[in-house]
């Protein structure tokens, strides 16, 4: 999960990527990278990655879609960064 995660946040701005989350971490372009601090919402989103996209991402008008823009190596994503929150 940690590797997709880095790659969807790596490529996020030419697919059209909104909100991006996965276990202890979750990303958005105007908060960037931020902890989520419930136990709950934590162990709810451990086994998959939740992402959003934007509307011109949603319809395929983006970098991504429109100018077959290859997709950039992905940023390592720990979910170290974050603590547990029990």
């Amino acid at each position: 999960g940690n590797e997709v995660f880095g790659w969807l946040l790596t490529n996020a701005e030419s697919i059209g990527i909104q909100y991006i989350k996965f276990w202890r971490v979750q990303w958005s372009p105007t908060r960037g990278i931020n902890c989520v601090t419930s136990g709950q919402d934590q162990r709810d989103h451990s086994n998959h990655i939740h992402y959003e996209l934007n509307n011109a991402g949603a319809a395929q008008q983006t970098p991504y879609f429109t100018n077959n823009v290859s997709a950039t190596s992905a940023v390592t994503v720990s979910q170290d960064i974050c603590p547990t929150v029990r």
